[in-house]
């Protein structure tokens, strides 16, 4: 087993002593709380991929095959394809952050 020392304020230190205590098993509690937060990355995964579908749809082109050519320079920099690759960055970042949690 492994201890983890954190420091936190007084007050959130409180909140979190209270729920650790009301847990019989501390695994689940945490296991709760990784399960909530790879919900929350999901949702906003969902929300990022209808964005990217519409770019997708409007130039007929998928985001992994637009962000290669956007990372190579092959396409202008519009603000359209600044706003692609940004979302499209935040995907990866957000997938990258869900493989770490899982």
């Amino acid at each position: 087993m492994t201890k983890i020392t954190i420091e936190l304020n007084t007050d959130l230190a409180q909140k979190i002593e209270y729920l650790v205590d009301s847990y019989t098993d501390k695994n689940s509690l945490f296991e709760d709380f990784i399960k909530i937060h790879q919900d929350k990355i999901l949702h906003k995964i969902a929300k990022i991929d209808k964005d990217l579908k519409k770019f997708e749809e409007k130039y007929k082109m998928s985001s992994i095959l637009f962000y290669d050519k956007f990372d190579k320079g092959e396409v202008d920099d519009s603000a359209d394809f600044m706003i692609w690759a940004g979302i499209y960055e935040i995907k990866v970042k957000s997938n990258n952050e869900l493989k770490k949690i899982s």
